[in-house]
């Protein structure tokens, strides 16, 4: 679900294996699933991720997702 409220909401989206190193120097990234929804990842293996918070990418999917889930 988290996949089509990505695209509705107009980002790009791949579904590809990726390895740990894949997520260096990401901007953003989030985890999703049916307990924690979306969960934006703070740091990776003691890295942080970009700021070390949620982006606003991943703020306006967690947000749309809520929406979706709850109506």
């Amino acid at each position: 679900a988290v996949i089509e409220v990505a695209r509705a909401a107009g980002f790009e989206v791949r579904e590809e294996r990726c390895l740990l190193a894949d997520f260096a120097g990401a901007d953003e990234v989030f985890l999703s699933g049916t307990t924690i929804e979306v969960l934006g990842a703070s740091s990776i293996d003691g890295r942080p991720v970009a700021a070390g918070v949620p982006g606003p990418a991943t703020r306006r999917i967690g947000a749309a997702f809520a929406r979706l889930t709850r109506a």
